[in-house]
């Protein structure tokens, strides 16, 4: 399996775990359970019942430069984070959903040693169509990533 795929694998089985009984730190929980309806490139409407949700898309993987050993790719993978919320939830409550991916992330930002780091990208508030309410948020990530020369495996 390619290293982008163990990536994302790492970053969905993540978001599924944040639950207001799971722990990120020693004594320290998660404030939501936007873990419980996690999706990856989701394109349907989320029904009012899955709400909140999470949906994951790895849509930009950029090759930087050759390693330090000159023999493979740095990659820079942009995962972005897409936070659904009914728009009747307080701007409280998406802040909560916003800092627990942050929380997730945390707990290891090297994906069990696929990756060299993982750096926060921007995170953005999402307005309803009326404008009046806070319907989700989009956070976004770059993860940095080493593969062999032409070699996605390695």
């Amino acid at each position: 399996m390619n290293k982008r795929q163990q990536i994302i694998d790492k970053v969905l089985a993540r978001m599924q775990g944040i639950a207001t009984t799971a722990e990120y730190a020693p004594g320290k929980n998660f404030e939501t359970n936007l873990g419980a309806h996690v999706t990856e490139w989701n394109e349907e409407q989320v029904e009012r019942a899955n709400l909140p949700a999470l949906d994951v898309r790895d849509f930009l993987n950029s090759p930087v430069q050759e390693s330090r050993s000159s023999d493979g790719h740095e990659h820079v993978l942009t995962i972005q984070f897409a936070v659904i919320a009914a728009a009747k939830e307080q701007t409280s409550f998406v802040r909560a959903c916003i800092a627990d991916i942050y929380r997730a992330i945390g707990i290891d930002d090297s994906w069990d040693s696929l990756a060299s780091k993982t750096m926060p990208k921007r995170d953005l508030l999402k307005i309803d169509q009326q404008g009046q309410r806070i319907a989700g948020a989009i956070v976004e990530i770059n993860i940095h990533f080493f593969t062999a020369s032409f070699n996605p495996d390695e």
